[in-house]
């Protein structure tokens, strides 16, 4: 990914920290240019037409926020769920199976791509390539454990029949290459897990995976130490488990998947930040977590969620003795009002908005988080 704009820090608390924004173009760049291709004339093993063409049965067990999101869109929740089952199925095997892939030219174009699944058919379930790609986003944010996945989201066609292909990056086509970086995630996670023991209220365990990363990351720059760095690790949650590096996403996804690996409930948001306020013009394209907290009140189980942002935690530059004595909490658990002074998701629960879509967001918390 390239970024649109360049890194403008703001410095807070006595040049401790500097607030890191970055463009992350939202997670997906669309490439609708081989939309009118028939892909027959471009990738070898599709069967024109396929009449057997059979999609997979809808995973009830799937207990994912966007997957549930879905399920709001009464009249054709079977349908999103369903291909939504269908790719993450898909990516699920492909990040497990050691299976190898090599470059296939389009032809026509200079490109190549490494492609997990040449078609998933969206016209199968009567979708909309909009309502399809929306269902694609929503299977990356709510697994960041498929790194691998490329950010170009091909949609193809054979007559009437639409589909999506999905695409590796280069940097994992090779299986012992995946199989080496799905040790490493493991691994970084057994040792959270150590971090976690005895810990029994929600808070001081998000507060304890909150301190490891901040402790063990720092924000990935280019060699001139201003612009943030754009290559593929930076993006994802490897940046900071292989190279201790990582621009928003890497933190938001890292966080995300270590949350969920641990038993507490948190989605991935996407949108724009302001470093000044009050806010003024247009945001950096950043990325942050809400995190859901369960508690047992006179019997009753009361939910809140709050918002995090572990990037503009970390601090910066990264001195080892301040990360090894001070964390920062500037965004650590705000509620709606301090939070979104700052943070404003973009659009979301419109499934119109394509790969611009972000998953009907809860609503911040109003009171202060319980302990």
């Amino acid at each position: 990914m390239k970024f649109k704009r360049l890194l403008i820090p703001s410095l807070l608390a006595l040049c401790l920290f500097c607030l890191t924004s970055c463009d992350i173009e939202g997670f997906i760049k669309d490439n609708t240019s081989l939309g009118d291709i028939d892909p027959n004339d471009i990738i070898d093993n599709i069967v024109n037409g396929d009449p057997d063409y059979v999609p997979v049965d809808i995973d009830e067990t799937n207990l994912d926020y966007g997957y549930l999101d879905l399920q709001r869109y009464e009249t054709k929740k079977e349908q999103l769920t369903g291909l939504y089952t269908e790719i993450d199925n898909i990516l699920a095997d492909f990040m497990t199976n050691g299976q190898t892939l090599s470059p296939t030219t389009i032809t026509g174009m200079s490109d190549t791509y490494y492609i997990i699944k040449d078609r998933v058919s969206y016209s199968y379930y009567g979708l909309s390539y909009q309502e399809a790609a929306s269902v694609y986003k929503c299977v990356l944010l709510d697994n960041p454990e498929y790194y691998f996945v490329s950010n170009t989201l091909v949609n193809g066609n054979i007559g009437s029949v639409y589909f999506l292909t999905l695409i590796c990056d280069p940097d994992y086509a090779d299986g012992t290459v995946r199989t080496t970086y799905n040790n490493m995630i493991t691994a970084y996670d057994a040792q959270v897990k150590t971090e976690l023991e005895g810990l029994t209220n929600p808070l001081q365990k998000v507060k304890a995976i909150h301190d490891y990363i901040t402790s063990h990351a720092q924000y990935a720059f280019k060699a001139d130490g201003v612009t943030p760095d754009d290559s593929t690790f930076a993006h994802n949650l490897l940046g900071i488990i292989k190279n201790q590096k990582g621009v928003c996403e890497s933190y938001a996804e890292l966080f995300h998947y270590l949350l969920k690996n641990n038993g507490v409930e948190s989605i991935i948001v996407t949108g724009d930040a302001w470093t000044d306020l009050p806010r003024t013009g247009s945001g950096e394209s950043h990325a942050w977590n809400y995190v859901k907290f369960n508690y047992e009140v006179s019997g009753e189980t009361i939910s809140r969620w709050y918002g995090f942002d572990v990037t503009w935690d970390d601090p910066v530059p990264d001195t080892p003795s301040l990360k090894t004595t001070y964390f920062g909490y500037y965004y650590f658990n705000h509620n709606l009002y301090t939070f979104l002074d700052s943070h404003v998701p973009d659009a979301n629960g419109d499934l119109s908005k394509g790969i611009n879509y972000l998953y009907a967001l809860p609503t911040l918390e109003t009171a202060d988080l319980l302990s």
